[in-house]
């Protein structure tokens, strides 16, 4: 499977903003893709584009 590599520039505030969040870093940058895709808000400005819907994965937490 395919794993991009967060550029190293963004890891600080990524690690701060999760950290403040309470929360794993790879949660925090999950829930930043999935809604950039869900809300159609891409860096490209592609706003035209059919827009992406994302089902929620539940996590094993939230199936209990």
């Amino acid at each position: 499977m395919y794993s991009p590599k967060i550029a190293e520039e963004l890891i600080p505030s990524l690690y701060a903003l999760a950290k403040q969040r309470k929360m794993p870093m790879t949660r925090l940058v999950n829930n930043i893709i999935r809604s950039a895709i869900t809300n159609n808000d891409m860096p490209d400005g592609n706003a035209g584009a059919p827009r992406l819907y994302i089902r929620e994965a539940q996590s094993a937490e939230e199936a209990a």
